[in-house]
């Protein structure tokens, strides 16, 4: 933010108060304080909270999904993605800081050694999709590839699996509810900027979106070949 320097070691707390100096932030000379207000609440009873909770993870879904469509809704795309430009490095360095006391504590007390000799993945791709089973599906043949995989429900929550666990791909549905893979291509891309992840989408008619750009679409289910094409061309060129 600009004049503010955040401090180096964020936590839940803190977060909290970040996130509504961004609010303040993104939408001064946009919005009067009460139409900021507005907002926060009606994002908040989207989400059913009934505050902005500690928990960066659940912060960070918040703010990328419910607050984000509340300040599109209310002040425009403009706002909403000024927005995102101001509390992705504020999350990213809250995920950052909560990652190094977890793998202090981890170095502090080893697992067995049978537990520690789980071979590591490689690459990582992250697969959004809002059924279970295809989630599941995707997975299993992503393992199988030699992948490592880490899924999301939606895509609020995939832009907070992004901040966490930095994905060198995303394979992400079209079609779902909220915030589907094409308007999560260009999230991540307002959020991330040159580091955005490559994406390959996954649409029923096989179609690319008109002025999005992925790495690639296929026609959903797609075989696993042709998924397995698609993420080494997307990561070679990535």
């Amino acid at each position: 933010m600009r004049g503010f320097i955040p401090p180096a070691n964020i936590m839940g707390p803190q977060l909290k108060r970040l996130v509504l100096q961004a609010l303040e932030q993104a939408l001064a000379g946009v919005g009067e304080a009460d139409a900021r207000a507005e907002a926060l609440k009606s994002a908040l009873e989207k989400a059913g909270m009934p505050e902005l909770p500690d928990d960066i993870d659940r912060i960070a879904e918040f703010a990328f999904g419910p607050l984000r469509a509340a300040v599109e809704r209310s002040f425009g795309a403009e706002a909403a993605t000024d927005l995102l430009k101001i509390l992705t490095p504020l999350i990213k360095r809250a995920c950052d800081f909560e990652n190094s006391v977890a793998a202090r504590a981890s170095a502090a007390n080893p697992a067995p050694a049978a537990a520690a000799a789980v071979p590591e993945e490689g690459r990582t791709v992250l697969v959004v999709d809002d059924e279970a089973s295809a989630r599941a599906e995707l997975t299993q043949q992503l393992r199988g590839q030699g992948y490592g995989v880490v899924t999301a429900s939606s895509g609020n929550v995939a832009i907070a699996v992004c901040l966490r666990r930095r994905p060198d791909l995303v394979v992400a549905d079209a079609e779902m509810p909220g915030i589907g893979g094409a308007q999560l291509t260009v999230l991540l891309k307002a959020a991330f900027g040159a580091d955005t992840p490559p994406v390959v989408l996954l649409s029923a008619d096989g179609m690319a979106p008109p002025d999005v750009q992925v790495a690639c679409v296929l026609q959903k289910p797609a075989t696993e070949e042709d998924l397995k094409r698609a993420i080494a061309a997307a990561l070679g060129a990535g």
